[in-house]
């Protein structure tokens, strides 16, 4: 599992639950959709992981069959991260289309 992925994708989980995208006691996006988001083709490990580190974090609490859920805001001192994690979430969808148009290339 790529590591530094999914705890790039968890930083930015959690300053979306920062800037208040979820508020407490709401369910975040679904697996699908967080795959899309993040453009994670066919690979919905590295979204459960990222949650998971969450989970742990007291963040997110999980229900099964019924979806995520946001229990607590991260501490203050995370959430003036949010315009590096922007700058991280924008410079992963780049290293992307660059890798897929690399790939088409080799076709």
């Amino acid at each position: 599992m790529n590591e530094y992925r999914y705890r790039a994708i968890a930083n930015d989980l959690r300053g979306r639950i920062a800037s208040g995208e979820w508020e407490i006691g709401e369910k975040i996006s679904s697996i699908a959709q967080l795959m899309d988001d993040y453009e994670v083709e066919s690979n919905h490990t590295l979204i459960r992981h990222a949650q998971s580190v969450l989970i742990d974090e007291g963040l997110l609490r999980a229900e099964q069959g019924r979806g995520v859920f946001v229990v607590a805001r991260p501490d203050k001192d995370t959430t003036g991260r949010s315009e590096a994690l922007e700058a991280v979430r924008e410079a992963m969808r780049l290293l992307k289309r660059a890798e897929t148009a690399l790939e088409a290339n080799e076709a």
